[in-house]
């Protein structure tokens, strides 16, 4: 029994050989935790610490009011997006809504643990919800009212059918009664119900022409209003009169509650007012002009309501704090407001403390979805930009060359070999030599005096210089809320960004380019960033460096639609900047920048020019550019009764570096390299026959002649949810089988007709078309949901490649691509074995060693996108979803850079004892010899 319970534990141990060593925990990597755009937000005490519970559509999260960490998160998955959300702070649980999947659910609002969760018939869409302090909650469908609680004597569902003319349902609870009220254009119908069986007390009607959509809840009354009126009613028992007038002087933008029977109504004209509201009638608390906004704030050791009201003076922001007996508490100015320049505030909460009124935080959403926490209204405390959780489109350039740097690369300046002689250009070296010796002495020298030199510093992580292996970069990410910034990638910290509001990235995806990298020392480093003008569709676009995040110019409107930007990788003009064009509605070209037009021309007499793109939901034309700049319809395939779903290409200038696969019979299979080669996938339409219904084809199509070269169909399989990486030779891609109820994943690779036949893959052409390549297929069961696939890159393409697979759990595989080999073959032969090509076997197994975020969970994920690094074994990867992920990964392993656990002092040691043994051995060999000599 003792040695079997030793070889248990020491089983159950050896899983953790596949682990990371401590000392490995984010020294590669880093992962920022987001919670999305926050929608609703209020201040809580916790354990006797403040809180603040925020939620958006995506999650809801307890957070830290003092740093802004993440106590507790709940994220909810696609298809069951938050709508709603109601603290009960009595019972100390949060309501949350969920209409897609008709669930309501009760989460404790100190740990996060879910105490309860109801699901609704498919007819009985949410609408609203309120909870009592007796855990009861009350929710209103479209079917009536919903009574829900863990007791199971006060669960029951009153049926009220909604009219067709209705435009919405609210709650209110009063004394031992529930009432239901139904809006519709001109009329509130109100149902009494008992709180505890649901059986119906009595029911009434209201008219009245200022009922409309524009109604909200205040305690036991209801307040509508249309243009400059507003009326309101208190809904209970004893009153069933009409509707009460507010009578406003101006005309009202919206009505917000604040707490208990108080109201603010905002106007047209910036202007506020804090009303009481009464059964004797409506009771002004103040009059403000200018507000920006107005809360109630949490105060636990104030009786009285208190309100907040931020408001301009002077073109400045004031704080004004009264009660509810018009008594003025504080009055103040609160500037560091107006330095948070992030649009305008869309969510709000404040909380005073127990140590006085002036002791305060305050809690914004920014319209660009920037959560700030303010304290005491003369500093930032924290700030999370939640904007990064809709990441769409990402870039990574090379950090600037120290100086140092630069003076290594002016040595090998482009013409200094022919315009100089070998007596200067080695004068020059060793002066070049000289100098550096001398910064870098200087540069010990500073750090000697500062303390620093052994020490490694926080802040050299976050330099803008490049490091000794140019691995760290800057990622430039886009949001689809117009947002741009600037990431170091060795820590993770913002270190700029940008708020475009009037570029819109909803409907089509951005084109982010560096023109110019700062390989090119001698010039600025420049990006740029094409869009869509939110007001009218034309093209927008923004020019910045991407190291300082600087702005350079900003053209919001450059008075045309297009259809299509194109990089133009093999164009630069004499300041070595990249260029792209523009193709607009009219099929001619926009260059950018102008000075290539030169270049651009001189291209397009020297090789056919050909780009494609949609043109309708099943159609894909080409179309090919002249000399002058103009377009012409090349071809044009329609599909049918099948739409696009996506379209493919390779990554622009990947290295390969083997053109052809040796064989175990010493043959070689050489790859088809076509540039040209896109993937488009075809879903059925919705008016396809029923045969068709439910099928996926994958198209490979040559964009220059618009041949189909291979096509592939899957049926019943969901091709929403396909996901495609295309790289050299090969495709692979993940679809669910809507039959098998499993995630698959299909690889097809192309290789030359002929075994013995190679093309010159730097000139390929599209119209050399004699043969046919040979397509290989081969699919496999993955045992994950996929949500994200990329392959690795390296600088010159020698290391082995990766498939970097997200998957629905938030975990990231670096799954080997010789995994996915299609000639694998369930009875491998004799060639076979010496290739070391594995038997086929249907399902991929998981390593835990593959998953490269460990225990990092990334919700969400959306996309992963990968960059060589400055060496030949480094890959970054950046997987960016709810959450951000950012990595290093070795597909060869390090086969060029010493471990971080190499011995120095040993190998130093043993050389240092070889040295001296050598030494010592000559003396004794000499001295022998010379006895020697004398016998």
């Amino acid at each position: 029994m003792r040695w079997a319970g030793a070889t248990f534990v020491v089983l159950s141990l050896a899983g953790l050989c596949c682990g990371l060593f401590e000392d490995q925990v984010g020294k590669f990597d880093w992962t920022r935790t987001n919670i999305g755009q926050i929608t609703w937000s209020e201040f809580l005490t916790v354990n006797q610490q403040s809180r603040i519970l925020a939620a958006s559509k995506y999650s809801i999260a307890l957070l830290d009011t003092k740093s802004g960490d993440v106590k507790w998160r709940q994220v909810f998955s696609d298809g069951n997006f938050l709508a709603s959300a109601r603290l009960n702070r009595v019972t100390n649980e949060v309501y949350t809504v969920h209409k897609e999947r008709n669930i309501v659910r009760s989460w404790d609002v100190s740990s996060g643990i879910l105490r309860m969760e109801v699901p609704f018939p498919t007819d009985q869409s949410a609408i609203d919800i309120v909870s009592t302090n007796d855990n009861q909650a009350f929710v209103s469908t479209q079917s009536g009212l919903f009574s829900i609680s863990q007791d199971e004597s006060r669960t029951w569902n009153s049926l009220h059918q909604a009219p067709a003319t209705m435009i919405g349902r609210k709650v209110i609870i009063h004394a031992n009664e529930a009432f239901l009220l139904t809006i519709s254009e001109g009329k509130l119908e109100i149902l009494a119900l008992n709180k505890l069986t649901g059986e119906k007390n009595w029911e009434t009607s209201v008219l009245d022409g200022v009922i409309s959509s524009q109604c909200s809840v205040a305690s036991s009354y209801l307040i509508c209003f249309k243009g400059s009126s507003a009326k309101f009613i208190r809904i209970n028992t004893a009153n069933k009169s009409g509707m009460k007038s507010l009578s406003p002087d101006s005309e009202i933008s919206r009505i917000e509650s604040l707490k208990d029977a108080y109201i603010v109504l905002y106007f047209t004209d910036v202007c506020a007012s804090i009303f009481e509201l009464s059964e004797s009638g409506a009771k002004l608390i103040k009059h403000f002009p200018a507000v920006s906004f107005v809360v109630a704030p949490y105060a636990a050791y104030i009786d009285d309501p208190v309100f907040a009201v931020f408001h301009k003076t002077g073109g400045k922001s004031h704080l004004t704090l009264i009660s509810s007996e018009t008594e003025q508490l504080f009055e103040g100015p609160v500037e560091i407001i107006d330095k948070v320049s992030c649009g305008s505030i869309q969510n709000s909460a404040m909380l005073i403390g127990k140590s006085g009124i002036q002791n305060f935080k305050l809690f914004l959403s920014m319209e660009d979805h920037t959560a700030v926490m303010i304290q005491s209204g003369d500093s930032i405390s924290w700030k999370r930009e939640e904007a990064l959780s809709e990441i769409i489109n990402v870039e990574m350039c090379d950090l600037q060359l120290s100086e140092l740097q630069m003076e290594i690369e002016s040595e090998f300046e482009v013409g200094g070999s022919q315009s100089q002689s070998v007596t200067k250009m080695f004068l020059r070296r060793i002066f070049g030599q000289a100098h550096q010796v001398l910064t870098y002495i200087q540069h010990a020298y500073e750090a000697i005096s500062e303390g620093t030199l052994f020490s490694e510093c926080s802040a050299e992580k976050d330099s803008l210089v490049r490091d000794k292996f140019n691995v760290n970069k800057m990622i430039l990410a886009v949001t689809s809320n117009g947002k741009l910034f600037g990431i170091m990638s060795s820590t993770g910290n913002v270190v700029w960004s940008h708020y475009l509001p009037y570029m819109d990235f909803t409907s089509q995806a951005s084109f982010l380019l560096v023109q110019r990298s700062t390989t090119h020392y001698e010039y600025s480093p420049i990006a740029v960033l094409v869009g869509k003008n939110r007001a009218n569709g034309n093209v927008a676009m923004f020019s910045f460096n991407p190291i300082t995040g600087q702005e350079i110019s900003t053209n919001k409107d450059l008075g045309f639609k297009a259809l299509l930007v194109i990089q133009l990788p093999n164009i630069v003009d004499d300041e070595f900047m990249k260029a792209f064009a523009i193709l607009d509605t009219e099929y001619r070209i926009r260059l950018y920048p102008s000075s290539s037009e030169q270049s651009f021309t001189k291209y397009t007499k020297e090789k056919l020019f050909v780009t494609y793109f949609p043109t309708a939901a099943n159609e894909l034309s080409g179309v090919r550019i002249s000399e002058s700049g103009t377009g012409s319809l090349a071809w044009s395939q329609n599909f049918g009764q099948f739409s696009i779903q996506g379209i493919y290409p390779k990554r622009i200038n990947e290295k390969v570096d083997c053109p052809g696969r040796v064989l175990g019979d010493r043959s070689v299979l050489f790859k088809y390299l076509n540039a040209n080669l896109a993937v488009v996938v075809l879903e059925a339409s919705e008016d396809a026959p029923a045969d068709l219904k439910g099928s996926c084809d994958v198209l490979l199509i040559d964009s220059v002649t618009g041949e189909t070269i291979f096509s592939a169909s899957h049926k019943k399989v969901s091709c929403s949810e396909i996901k495609l990486v295309h790289s050299e030779n090969w495709i692979v891609y993940s679809l669910w089988n809507e039959r098998f109820r499993r995630t698959e994943l299909s690889v097809l690779e192309l290789f030359e007709s002929g075994r013995d036949k190679i093309r010159n893959g730097t000139h390929f052409s599209s119209f050399d078309n004699s043969t046919v390549p040979m397509v290989m297929r081969q699919s496999y069961i993955f045992p994950l949901m996929i949500r994200s696939l990329s392959t690795t890159y390296s600088e010159k393409g020698l290391t082995n490649k990766r498939i970097i697979v997200g998957t629905d759990s938030g975990k990231i595989f670096a799954l080997p691509k010789a995994l996915l080999d299609p000639r694998r073959s369930l009875t491998p032969t004799q060639m076979d074995r010496e290739e070391g090509l594995p038997p086929y076997h249907p399902e991929i197994p998981i390593a835990t060693d593959g998953v490269i975020n460990y225990n990092q969970t990334v919700e969400m994920i959306r996309a992963s996108y990968t960059y060589p690094g400055g060496l030949e074994s480094t890959v970054l990867v950046f997987t960016y979803g709810l959450d951000i992920f950012f990595t290093l990964v070795f597909p060869s392993e390090q086969f060029d850079v010493l471990k971080d656990d190499f011995e120095f002092w040993l190998i130093s040691l043993v050389c240092s004892a070889l040295f001296i043994a050598t030494g010592v051995t000559r003396k004794l060999a000499a001295h022998y010899n010379l006895k020697k000599a004398w016998k």
